[in-house]
């Protein structure tokens, strides 16, 4: 049987954090490195210098599909550490984590030196513990001190097609979720996307301005496509050139 397969070249963008500094800068002097091979998105991201990654990372996607513009008391899902970082602060704080206009949040991804994963937020509703989606794990770092460590997710893990050159925007913060008064949660100035100012959000609302970040999935190059062609074209003339052969044996 002649089978020809095509090529998807990977290809790398680089993000730099907030630049702030409210939790010593793991975060806001952060750097990520996002690659992908056409089906899975491999993250390398390197903390800043000057702190320790101790709190909780968290990514939110819009994936072009129905989601969220606010993540507010109605999220309020605190299970675990990664759910309830996830969910910003706790309900009773009344407080709202506001997303870039236009931005639908309906995947997130979590990481704090515990683990690391990835998980679907439903479109409405209130959401309660275990309310958020578990989708799968991504990786996370071994110890605070880490230097840099990969995290990576599955296109088709966040409902995109591989290999279809798929937009992912997102937007980060940083928080410790149990932390501040009565232990609802607390978030740093550090984070990925705009608005963060000198001063940490604490237990306070908070709105990205500006446009959210974005990731372009790899397609197949061209030349991928011509290579392969070939190849199977001269796969296939030696196949029927043999076949030939046998058959005026």
């Amino acid at each position: 049987m002649l089978s020809c397969i095509a090529i998807s070249s990977a290809h790398a963008t680089l993000y730099t954090g907030s630049g702030e500094s409210g939790f010593a800068g793991a975060v806001g002097a952060s750097k990520m490195n996002w690659t992908d091979d056409g089906t899975t998105v491999t993250v390398n991201f390197t903390k800043g210098t000057s702190g320790n990654f101790s709190d909780s990372f968290v990514l939110y996607f819009d994936t072009g599909v129905s989601g969220r513009n606010a993540i507010g008391t109605l999220v309020n899902d605190r299970q675990d550490t990664n759910r309830s970082a996830i969910s910003f602060m706790e309900a009773s704080t009344g407080k709202i984590l506001t997303l870039p206009a236009g931005f639908q949040a309906s995947y997130a991804i979590s990481i704090n030196t515990g683990f690391g994963g990835l998980w679907s937020i439903p479109d409405t509703g209130s959401i309660g513990n275990n309310g958020l989606g578990f989708v799968a794990g991504v990786g996370n770092p071994s110890s605070a001190s880490e230097a840099s460590f990969n995290f990576s997710f599955n296109l088709s893990d966040i409902g995109l097609t591989p290999n279809s050159g798929a937009e992912i925007k997102f937007v980060g913060t940083y928080l410790n979720p149990f932390g501040g008064d009565g232990s609802l949660g607390f978030a740093s100035n550090e984070g990925y996307g705009s608005g963060f100012t000198g001063a940490n959000i604490g237990q306070n609302d908070f709105t990205f301005s500006g446009s959210p970040l974005s990731y372009i999935a790899s397609v197949p190059e061209p030349s991928a496509f011509l290579f392969g062609g070939l190849v199977c074209s001269v796969l296939g003339a030696n196949y029927i050139r043999k076949w030939m052969q046998q058959k005026s044996a």
